[in-house]
């Protein structure tokens, strides 16, 4: 299509993307693994090395009658620390082959070219200005739901044109992956775009 939403030109899609198999077990362990490593595991709780205070021995070891102890901010205490809870040094990420990562993502973009998801369109604006770039998206019909906008290298100039617009997701598309491709109903290419789609399946 061009900038107007006007259709100007067909393309085919080759067998490659059309006879690929989807299999839905690959693609959600990749997006499980790929959520996982994104996780930032930040919940922490404190040891008793940690928590302020219990430097002083309570009282003393022997004749109180009561069970001995040596700081108040023992695990056995309220307020004293805890014991085998959440710690930031956890790390959440699976590691994940690379040629599965590569085949969930080959999978993704067949489902979504087959299912014609992607818009294709012939150029973009050649003023960076929001205004433009918001009309494209009208023109194109892809004002609702949320839509994942892939830039080539030469394209990356244009990111500015469509950041600042709500339900829009810009990302390089040498970098996309199954997780990042899922989270959007729609995409928006060039033509360029459209042949690095491809190529990702045939690959």
């Amino acid at each position: 299509m061009n900038l107007k939403g006007e259709a100007v030109r067909e393309l085919d899609l080759p067998p490659a993307v059309t006879s690929l198999q989807v299999k839905p077990e690959v693609v959600h362990q990749v997006v499980v693994g790929l959520r996982a490593s994104r996780r930032a595991g930040t919940a922490h709780t404190k040891d008793r090395s940690e928590v302020a205070g219990g430097g002083k021995k309570p009282w003393k070891q022997k004749g109180t009658g009561r069970a001995r102890h040596g700081s108040i901010r023992s695990p056995l205490w309220i307020g004293g620390g805890a014991v085998f809870g959440p710690r930031n040094t956890r790390n959440y990420g699976h590691r994940l082959p690379a040629k599965l990562r590569a085949q969930a993502r080959a999978m993704v973009v067949a489902d979504y070219l087959s299912g014609g998801q992607v818009a294709v369109i012939d150029s973009l604006p050649l003023e960076h200005k929001t205004k433009l770039y918001a009309e494209l998206l009208r023109q194109l019909k892809m004002t609702k739901g949320k839509c994942l906008v892939l830039l080539t290298a030469k394209e990356v100039d244009h990111r500015r044109g469509f950041q600042n617009l709500p339900n829009v997701t810009v990302a390089p598309l040498s970098g996309l992956n199954a997780l990042d491709g899922l989270s959007a109903a729609r995409w928006l290419v060039t033509e360029d775009g459209w042949r690095e789609l491809l190529a990702f399946v045939k690959s």
